[in-house]
């Protein structure tokens, strides 16, 4: 089916999953448009979709999409020949289980090093500011324009910043746990892209997606992890440019639905603290708790409990469920013997409903 004109993708700059989504587009090769989610078309924007989350996405057909897995694989559906989700069950899997390491647990690292410094989130909050009013970070403002966006960002970081850290237990006190680990996971990419080009082999997915959306809006568009980038592994920063431009083709991931032997690593740091603190989460929710606490090498660290774990969780579970018994054997055979699949085996919480809608159809296209 082919769908005439282009789409709308409404959000900010400095916004993880709107960089992601942009990414998405990008190298699937699809029309669009990138548009600010100012204050001036949020009222409207929020009524048509009827959430607060960024990015949305306007479809060519006045549909409004949100949530940034269910978007890739819409647009899977609607461009297959530009597919960036495997159709082979071990890739397809593995694919799934990155990105949703990138999207839950590497955003950690994103927001402590955006709010923790002081520079740097002061930095990021002004982008934030001139977003809202409309304008782009890079742009020209005027003094009485600065000194609105300054008050704007000065809002959200007293707001969304503060609350952003307490939850994903990304404060201070974690400072030193968390920088190691992510120079850990710069190396282990970095050893991955010095021996193919993208996660998965010579094709682009959805998993590299994620993650440059995660370095164009945070570890790169920001100054401080930019800083740490640049002395770890600043390699890092020419695949992140250079993939963010790259367009799908003919390219193809490894034959024989195989995965890099160098994944088992980046796998092992998955399940390092990804997997426990999401296990820790659904059963805080069974619970009906808002907060828990794990031990992380031997840290007590506390967070709050974030609803959409459980969602993510139950995305992939569906997709395993979907598997018929070959499929199934070799995904265990790859990656179920590394325990990889086992949090997403739990059984989901119990009244737990948190489905991404397709999109809601509205005759008014004015904002």
């Amino acid at each position: 089916m082919a769908f005439e004109g282009s789409f709308q993708i409404f959000g900010m700059e400095r916004s993880f999953f709107t960089r992601k989504t942009q990414a998405i587009f990008r190298v699937m090769g699809i029309d669009h448009e990138f548009r600010l989610k100012t204050a001036e078309i949020t009222p409207w924007l929020e009524a048509r979709a009827g959430t607060h989350l960024i990015p949305l996405v306007l479809t060519p057909e006045d549909w409004m999409l949100w949530d940034s897995t269910p978007i890739a694989f819409d647009m899977q559906r609607r461009f297959p020949d530009r597919s960036i989700i495997p159709i082979t069950p071990v890739q397809r899997i593995a694919c799934l289980l990155i990105e949703d390491w990138v999207d839950e647990w590497l955003s950690r690292a994103a927001v402590h090093s955006r709010w923790m410094f002081a520079e740097n989130a002061l930095e990021a909050s002004l982008s934030m500011g001139l977003n809202v009013s409309g304008l782009l970070q890079d742009g020209e403002p005027t003094q009485e324009q600065l000194t609105a966006a300054r008050s704007i960002g000065d809002y959200i970081q007293a707001t969304f910043g503060a609350r952003v850290c307490r939850g994903l237990g990304a404060l201070e006190g974690e400072a030193d746990a968390i920088r190691w680990g992510f120079d850990h996971q710069l190396d282990l990419l970095a050893r991955i892209f010095e021996s193919q080009p993208f996660l998965l082999g010579n094709r682009i997915s959805l998993a590299d997606a994620a993650l440059i959306g995660s370095f164009v809006s945070h570890f790169l568009g920001d100054s401080e992890p930019r800083s740490w980038v640049a002395r770890r592994q600043p390699k890092i920063i020419d695949w992140v440019e250079s993939s963010f431009d790259h367009v799908v083709s003919g390219e193809q991931w490894l034959d024989g639905d195989a995965l890099s032997p160098l994944l088992d690593e980046l796998f092992d740091e998955i399940q390092r603290e990804f997997h426990p603190h999401l296990t820790a989460t659904h059963e805080a929710m069974k619970n009906s708790e808002k907060s828990f606490e794990i031990d992380m090498d031997g840290r007590t660290v506390s967070f709050m409990v974030v609803p959409y774990r459980e969602a993510s969780r139950q995305f992939i579970r569906n997709e395993i469920l979907a598997l018929g018994p070959e499929e199934l054997a070799q995904v265990e055979a790859r990656l179920g013997v590394r325990g990889l699949l086992d949090v997403y085996r739990l059984e989901p919480v119990a009244n737990f409903h948190h489905q991404s809608p397709m999109g809601s159809r509205h005759p008014e296209t004015i904002w």
